[in-house]
């Protein structure tokens, strides 16, 4: 065994390059996916972005948008945030491809003081019952 690993030293040695691979990340989403990178405008459409990554809190209960402010604040979450005036409305702005690579260049996908990837739950669209069950039948002559 070459040695112990010591989590601190990894975390140091983590963020003093997390800033130029998430840059380099993000490049490369661009260079090889230009037509897939999408603006995302808006509180909601920001979270419900995060959710569909099956990004949560570290208990597994959904995003607030405090949280994500929070991140951009310490942890360079890549987020123009918006500004709220009585005579105009400047929503907040971000990217696919930004957030994608922000996510990318974390340490862990269960990160201390930051969020949990979640695992998708399978959901059948049409339901499991097999097609001769009376629950089938009853659904089709309601159909009908």
């Amino acid at each position: 065994m070459p040695g112990k690993r010591n989590l601190a030293r990894e975390r140091a040695q983590h963020a003093a390059t997390e800033h130029e691979r998430s840059a380099a990340l993000y490049t490369m989403l661009c260079q090889a996916l230009p037509d897939r990178e999408q603006a995302i405008i808006g509180h909601a459409r920001i979270l419900h972005h995060l959710a569909s990554l099956h990004v949560t809190r570290r208990n597994g209960r959904p995003l607030s948008w405090r949280i994500v402010t929070r991140w951009r604040r310490l942890h360079a979450f890549p987020l123009l945030s918006g500004a709220y005036r009585p005579h105009h409305l400047a929503p907040p702005f971000s990217t696919t491809h930004a957030i994608t690579a922000w996510l990318l260049t974390r340490l862990s996908s269960d990160e201390h003081e930051l969020f949990r990837v979640g695992q998708p739950s399978r959901v059948e669209p049409q339901g499991n019952a097999p097609r001769d069950s009376r629950s089938a039948e009853r659904t089709l002559a309601d159909a009908a």
